[in-house]
């Protein structure tokens, strides 16, 4: 129906603009045979006001039609490249789906879609001051949150941690994903070792998504870089009631009760684990990945 809708109005479009061109042919012709009478009229027109109307009518719509019919050429145009770009993405073929993007923006540089579109490609072929300029370009057209926060990926992958968490607390702001960009703020806080920060961003996201998995295992992870080993393993026991059968929580989680000292409760965790399909180039022997003992302070009371 879509396909079939465009070309009947290329269609209509078509055959009124011949409608009106062999009427306007016909008129010419028929006062062509009467060059004394077109001169009267000429001399006469307020006796005769009507064909003057009717020729600049028909100019007119002559205009109009043609500027439809490029409208619909151009409409037709994007939509046949957009048809193809998705084409090639079905099939991971990036560079093709980018040269379709590029072809859409020849023909209209304000297609936001298609701005989005190759920053996207630019970012998965590691592409990123690329993906960052069409990402920049798409920010000028409208302010989508979601451009902010993979433009801020790109900005992290190139190391520009500044520019990457300004985009991130812009994106928080604009909404309405304000829990995923706080996760991928939180992250990047971890990541950089600022982890009161990172607890912070994963606090407000549990708040706004009690159950978020990820959250749980994130902060739990702040939490233990950060010393606050009770906090950090009742954010692992949260996590594995969300995902009991995800070995990693498990893992985790006995190596903190060994680090609080709790050996039954770890070899208890491990026990589990051993149940549980393996983690890739993970050993879980005690003597094996055991972390340092824990100091005095991380004692329990």
């Amino acid at each position: 129906m879509y396909h079939i809708s465009r070309f009947s109005a290329v269609h209509f479009a078509i055959c009124l603009f011949a409608c009106v061109s062999n009427v306007y042919a016909g008129q010419s012709d028929r006062i062509g045979k009467q060059p004394a009478e077109q001169d009267q009229r000429k001399h006469r027109s307020d006796d005769f006001p009507l064909l003057d109307t009717t020729l600049q009518l028909t100019e007119s719509c002559r205009e109009v039609i043609w500027t439809c019919a490029a409208r619909i050429q151009t409409t037709l145009t994007i939509a046949v490249l957009r048809v193809k770009s998705e084409c090639h993405l079905a099939t991971g073929n990036d560079q093709g789906a980018i040269e379709a993007y590029s072809r859409i923006l020849d023909v209209n540089p304000s297609c936001q879609f298609a701005w989005g579109g190759r920053a996207l490609c630019y970012y998965k072929r590691g592409k990123y001051r690329q993906a960052i300029s069409d990402f920049s370009r798409l920010l000028q057209l409208a302010p989508h949150p979601a451009a902010l926060a993979l433009r801020a990926d790109a900005y992290s992958e190139l190391g520009d941690v500044k520019a990457a968490l300004d985009d991130y607390s812009r994106a928080i702001t604009l909404g309405p994903l304000e829990y995923a960009f706080r996760l991928d703020r939180g992250n990047l806080y971890l990541k950089q070792g600022r982890y009161e920060e990172a607890i912070g961003d994963y606090t407000q996201v549990l708040r706004l998504v009690p159950d978020e998995y990820a959250a749980y295992f994130n902060r739990g992870m702040a939490y233990a870089k950060a010393g606050k080993l009770k906090e950090a393993l009742g954010d692992y026991t949260q996590q594995i009631r969300l995902r009991p059968k995800e070995p990693i929580g498990y893992l985790v989680r006995s190596r903190i009760y060994r680090r609080l000292g709790d050996e039954a409760k770890a070899r208890a965790d491990e026990e589990v684990l051993r149940k549980l399909p393996p983690i890739p180039g993970i050993s879980i022997t005690p003597e094996r990945d055991a972390p340092p003992p824990p100091s005095s302070s991380q004692q329990p009371k």
